[in-house]
């Protein structure tokens, strides 16, 4: 009988655990799925271009798979400039089409109060591309490295991909949490997403390395599992463009205590952000293979031991730094900018793996300047505006996603002869103008003006045209639509 209440009380603490969950499962799926055909394409494009379009010797191909030594560097150059010259184009080919996707989903997703069918879009987007990737593997030497590379560009342009998914996923924590734990409940979705690309990473090279191209492109749609119904809208009003102005002038129409200017400089700080992370990550596997003469094993090494200290940053900013010692989101930002600029100094300098394997640690904060930037973006505009600003965010990504990924190939294939790690430069001088950005945020937050809503969480919901017929009441979970 001495031991019901304390039964009682661990069956309370798990079903209030479970009951916070939300968005958080469908978001770990796609990401490790994400990240775990992230080498198998790189490789793929690699192999395309040297036995397809340069039709290299395959014993000259097979040493730059295994990276054996003595291989074939003037071959390796050759292959890897013909890649990035496929990357500039595909990113550019990624980022036009869903800036207006992610503007027509906000509004609707405003208009109509569902977050949850916007994050189908990019998993039904990661399986079209698995399956083109196949038929690129199945005719191997009937179809080049440009159709390989067509096949993984057009789903995800189409669909919206990691964009559009994390969009949506930040609206509904906003939407569904109070002010008081939106830092807590943003920070846990982005350890959720740290945890599942590291799995993703780490799985990626093995998988690639023991079943191929195949047996990596045949698990990943094993985790993209959908247990949500089907959801059915009209065209019309789905695209619905006058909705796309609207969203604009939302996003920058005049708000009390000049929190438009606020909105516009976290804008500028998470461009900043997106770009560098955007543009890092399209040669960070080159550079090493150039540097290091790593193979796709060994760069998923790094790449998991990188991901584990950033989720390491991620936990002691959310239960530390936010939960126990409740450091305001401006202060936090401030500190992952300044891990951001002083990691990328030192990546520049990193000539050997010993120094390279150092970076992630003196890089450890660089996750939390995302939690800031969107938790206070959350904080300052009510909830019926979450997904027409997130929208603008995102084509803001997309965006500097297309700039900084011409930046850093082009850097990067500029400067592999003589100095492959120049593309770190960009990343320091990008990010060391955040710190006094945030300081600013927090010094006029201090004098000027509080958060929105912040002695109440609850957000009044205007009804629209389209919801007359319907009342709208807050739940643990968000909005709830009543007929």
């Amino acid at each position: 009988m001495s031991h019901q209440p304390v039964e009682a009380a661990t069956v309370s603490v798990w079903r209030r655990f479970w009951s916070g969950i939300t968005v958080e499962p469908v978001v770990a799926c796609y990401m490790t799925a994400f990240t775990m055909v992230t080498l198998t394409v790189s490789n793929l494009n690699m192999q395309k271009a040297c036995r397809v379009n340069l039709q290299l010797p395959d014993e000259t191909c097979e040493a730059l798979v295994t990276k054996t030594a003595g291989g074939y560097p003037a071959s390796e150059v050759a292959v890897q400039k013909l890649v990035t010259g496929m990357m500039m184009w595909q990113t550019c080919a990624q980022n036009i089409l869903p800036c207006v996707l992610m503007l027509l989903v906000g509004a609707w997703s405003d208009r109509t109060r569902k977050r949850v069918p916007c994050m189908l879009l990019p998993l039904y987007g990661e399986l079209a591309r698995n399956a083109g990737q196949l038929l690129c593997v199945y005719y191997f030497y009937q179809l080049p490295m440009e159709a390989a590379g067509v096949a993984e560009t057009i789903p995800l342009a189409l669909t919206g991909g990691q964009t559009l998914m994390t969009m949506t996923a930040y609206s509904y924590i906003g939407d569904a949490t109070s002010v008081g734990q939106r830092t807590f409940r943003i920070g846990a979705l982005n350890a959720v997403m740290a945890v599942s690309m590291a799995l993703g990473t780490s799985m990626s090279g093995i998988i690639y390395n023991k079943l191929g191209f195949y047996g990596a492109y045949d698990v990943t749609p094993v985790t993209e599992v959908n247990k949500n119904k089907s959801y059915r809208t009209t065209i019309s009003e789905f695209l619905d463009f006058k909705h796309i102005t609207q969203s604009v002038n939302t996003t920058f129409k005049k708000r009390p205590n000049k929190q438009r200017i606020r909105i516009i400089i976290l804008l500028i700080i998470f461009m900043a952000s997106a770009g560098i992370n955007a543009g890092y990550h399209t040669v960070c596997y080159l550079y090493t293979r150039v540097q290091f003469n790593w193979n796709e094993v060994k760069y998923s090494v790094f790449a998991s031991y990188e991901l584990a200290m950033n989720i390491i940053g991620l936990l002691f900013t959310t239960f530390v730094l936010s939960k126990q010692f409740k450091i305001s989101d401006e202060i936090i930002g401030m500190l992952s900018s300044i891990s951001q600029t002083l990691g990328a100094l030192f990546y520049t300098f990193a000539y050997n793996e010993s120094l390279f394997y150092i970076g992630p640690l003196v890089n450890i904060l660089i996750g939390a300047e995302n939690i800031s930037t969107k938790s206070l973006m959350t904080k300052l505009v009510p909830n019926t505006e979450l997904s027409q600003i997130a929208a603008i965010f995102g084509i803001a990504e997309i965006m500097v996603s297309l700039v900084f990924g011409l930046m850093y190939n082009g850097l990067y294939e500029a400067t592999i002869n003589f100095l492959p790690s120049a593309f770190y430069m960009i990343t320091f001088i990008l990010s060391a103008p955040s710190i006094a950005l945030f300081l600013w945020l927090y010094m006029k937050r201090r004098n000027e003006y509080e958060y929105l809503n912040e002695s109440n969480d609850v957000v009044p919901h205007e009804k629209s045209a389209r919801l007359k017929s319907k009342t709208l009441s807050s739940s643990n979970y968000g909005t709830i639509v009543k007929p």
